[in-house]
């Protein structure tokens, strides 16, 4: 969307050249390119000198809409420039309460496409401390209410868990998590990964409904000029139904609604 309004601007520059000057159609179309990649080198700069006054040490409370607004306009003309459209079904299963929100995980390109598709939700991930690591994007990540996920050792790896549980008790936002693990680079041969169970910690401290969903095509974003993806929310588990369950219990109940989705 923002793409589009930084190309209208550009647009609306040549039009109005064209009306004060006689200029000719190659110099209109060179003054086109000149502005809209000046406007967008603008939103960069924006989004790198915002970054430089993000404490990733000292978050506040709340998330700021500024930092959020930036971080999804720019997944935006990012998905907008490799040609990639989304369709999300299901999507009126989903509380209107904080969530965890768990999926099949394809690509680098699944918790970008979740998060700006599910921007009412104030979706958020559970991160590998790697992704954090990215210079710029790992501060608005933070900024956004993604938890840095430490895999080194299960007492940093709890406090990643305990941190993610708050921001969903809170109200902050809600969380996502990809309870393969990791991305499935295989999926013609694996259609889906177990599940780690320690990962359900999250739901059974935060106490929150679970929306389970099928990410679709997503490893082709790069492979492909037009890619067509679907997100299916297939169902939301309340904390009533699963407050009884051990972590491996959800676990096996949760990946089994997926598999059944995915195997049809």
């Amino acid at each position: 969307m923002l793409l589009a309004v930084y190309f209208l601007i550009a647009l609306a520059a040549v039009a109005a050249t064209a009306l004060l000057s006689d200029a000719g159609v190659a110099i209109l179309i060179l003054l086109f390119f000149i502005c809209f990649i000046g406007i967008v080198g603008l939103h960069f700069l924006v989004l790198f000198v915002t970054s430089r006054f993000i404490d990733p040490e000292h978050l506040p409370e709340k998330i700021k809409p500024f930092h959020r607004f930036l971080t999804l306009s720019t997944i935006g003309m990012m998905l907008a420039v490799m040609r990639v459209r989304v369709t999300v079904r299901g999507k009126e299963l989903l509380p209107d309460e904080p969530m965890l929100f768990i999926s099949n995980h394809f690509s680098v390109y699944d918790p970008m496409i979740a998060m700006l598709h599910l921007r009412k939700h104030k979706l958020a991930f559970v991160s590998k401390k790697e992704n954090i690591q990215i210079p710029m994007a790992g501060r608005f990540m933070l900024a956004s209410g993604c938890v840095s996920l430490d895999r080194s050792s299960a007492k940093k790896a709890a406090l990643a868990i305990n941190k993610a549980a708050e921001n969903i008790s809170t109200g902050r936002c809600s969380m996502g998590i990809y309870p393969e693990g990791g991305t499935n680079r295989d999926p013609e041969r694996v259609l889906l990964r177990p599940f780690k169970s320690g990962s359900f910690r999250l739901a059974l401290r935060s106490k929150a409904p679970i929306a389970i969903a099928v990410m679709s095509n997503t490893r082709k974003i790069n492979k492909q000029l037009f890619t067509h993806v679907t997100m299916d929310i297939i169902r939301v588990i309340s904390y009533d139904e699963y407050k009884d369950m051990k972590t491996n219990e959800l676990s096996e109940l949760t990946y089994n609604i997926m598999k059944e989705w995915l195997s049809r």
